[in-house]
C-alpha cells in the first residue's frame, strides 16, 4: 500500500464530503447507472450480511476519492461464453464511458436488440442466453453493532443491488443524498452520511427471501434509517469504543487530544483491504491505480471480451456455444491472475441464491483491522467452490 497522506486526508474528514447545498445528483442507482478459503476470505473485503441478523451502520468516506466517487456502479455481465475455454463462461464488469470507453459487450447488446425489436427471434434468444447482467453499487460502511460481535467496528465494502424491486439500501441512499424537490418543501435536507463525526445511521435488517421461480436470495425490505445520529468508532484491544463526536473538532480543526484517534481512524478506513477501485470499480489495463495482479486480470479479460463480442453478432447460437478452445475441465479464470469482484460478489441481490457455505468455508472470526493480503484467483475458486453464482 502506497504511503498515505495523512495530513491531507485528516482535512478531507474534517471537511464535508459531498456538497450538501449543491443540486447535483449523487449516484445511487442504476438510473445514475444508465445515465450517466486457501488463505483467503471473502470476509476480509466485503460486509455480507446474513440472514435472520440486523446489523447497524455507519456509511465512511472513500478516503483518496472524488465527491463523486464515494458511492461506485457498475453493470457485472455474467453469462458471457469464454473463448479460451469451451463450454464456459466468464464475468465482465462493463467499462462503459471509463475514460471515455466503449464497452464491446454492451455494444453488441445494442446491435441485437434493434434486430430483436425488428423480430429476430434469434437475436432475442442470444440476449437471453449470453447477456444477463446486474447492476450493482458499492459504498464503505463501519459495522456499529452485530450478531457477531467480531465484527463490531470493522471496515468493509458493501454491494448492494441498484435497481429492481430488492434494491431497498439504494432507496434508503437516494432519501438522504437526493430528496426529491418535494421531500425538500416538506422540511427533507440533503445530508452528507460519510460524516465521521455524526451522521444518520443505517438499521440493516436482512432476511431470506424468494424471487422469481423459486430462487433464493437477501432482502433488506425490513432497513430503516435510525433517528439517532452517531459517529464511526475505533475499538480499543480491550474491547472499549471511542465514538467519534462534533465536539472533538473546533474551528474546522481536530482538537490535539483527539488528533492519534483521528489518525487511527483514517489508517483503518483507508486500508488497502477495502480499495473501491481495485475491488469493485470497473477499470481498464493501463489504469496506474491497478495492482500487477489486476492489470494482468483485466488485460486477459479484455482480449477475452475483444474476441467473443463479433462472436456473438455472427454466429449462430450453437456455434457460439461451441466456439473457444477446447476446456480441460479447470475454471474458465486464469489461476494466476485475479480481480476479486469480477467473481466474489455478495448474492444478496434480487434473483440471487443465498451464499450456503460449507463447514470449511464458513466465516472465519473478523479482525479489528485485516493485514493486507494478497489473493489468487486459485484461493478464490476455492473459496467459492458449490456456490451457485
Amino acid at each position: 500500500m502506497a504511503q498515505l497522506d495523512i495530513d491531507a486526508l485528516e482535512q478531507s474528514l474534517l471537511g464535508s464530503t459531498i456538497d450538501v447545498d449543491s443540486d447535483e445528483r449523487i449516484a445511487t442507482s442504476d438510473e445514475d447507472l444508465m445515465n450517466g478459503g486457501s488463505g483467503m476470505s471473502f470476509e476480509d473485503h466485503f460486509f455480507e450480511p446474513q440472514p435472520g441478523c440486523t446489523y447497524k451502520l455507519k456509511f465512511i468516506p472513500n478516503l483518496g476519492y472524488s465527491k463523486k466517487e464515494q458511492i461506485m456502479l457498475r453493470s457485472l455481465y455474467r453469462s458471457i461464453p469464454d473463448p479460451t475455454a469451451k463450454g464456459k463462461t466468464f464475468r465482465y464488469v462493463s467499462v462503459h464511458k471509463v475514460n471515455g470507453a466503449k464497452c464491446p459487450i454492451l455494444e453488441a447488446f445494442f446491435e441485437l436488440n434493434t434486430l430483436k425489436k425488428g423480430g429476430n427471434v434469434v437475436a432475442g434468444e442470444k440476449i437471453k442466453q449470453f447477456f444477463n447482467r446486474s447492476n450493482q453499487g458499492c459504498i464503505k460502511v463501519q459495522i456499529l453493532n452485530s450478531p457477531n460481535k467480531e465484527e463490531i467496528g470493522n471496515v468493509r465494502l458493501m454491494i448492494y443491488q441498484a435497481g429492481g424491486e430488492n434494491a431497498t439500501i439504494a432507496q434508503l441512499l437516494e432519501q438522504k443524498l437526493n430528496p426529491t424537490k418535494q421531500q425538500i418543501a416538506d422540511g427533507f435536507e440533503r445530508e452528507d452520511i460519510f460524516d465521521v463525526f455524526e451522521s444518520s445511521i443505517m438499521s440493516l435488517s436482512c432476511s431470506e427471501a424468494e424471487y422469481g421461480e423459486g430462487q433464493k436470495g437477501r432482502s433488506f425490505k425490513g432497513s430503516a434509517w435510525l433517528p439517532k445520529k452517531g459517529g464511526a468508532i475505533l475499538v480499543n484491544e480491550d474491547g472499549s469504543t471511542i465514538e467519534f463526536k462534533p465536539d472533538m473538532k473546533a474551528d474546522g480543526k481536530i482538537k490535539e487530544e483527539h488528533k492519534e484517534d483521528l489518525r487511527k481512524l483514517i489508517e483503518l478506513i483507508s486500508h488497502a483491504d477495502y480499495d473501491m477501485h481495485n475491488y469493485f470499480a470497473p477499470k481498464l489495463p493501463g489504469d496506474p491505480r491497478n495492482t500487477p495482479e489486476t492489470e494482468d486480470y483485466i488485460t486477459k479479460v479484455m482480449d477475452k471480451v475483444n474476441e467473443i463480442a463479433p462472436i456473438l453478432l455472427t454466429h449462430t447460437i450453437k456455434e457460439i456455444k461451441n466456439y473457444g478452445k477446447a476446456s480441460n475441465g479447470g475454471e474458465s479464470v486464469d489461476k494466476k491472475s485475479t480481480d476479486i469482484m469480477a467473481d466474489a460478489l455478495p448474492e444478496e441481490l434480487a434473483g440471487s441464491t443465498t451464499v450456503k457455505q460449507s463447514e470449511e468455508a464458513k466465516p472465519k472470526a473478523e479482525v479489528k483491522q485485516a493485514a493486507s493480503v494478497e489473493v489468487s484467483a486459485e484461493e478464490l475458486d476455492d473459496e467459492l467452490e458449490g456456490l451457485d453464482l
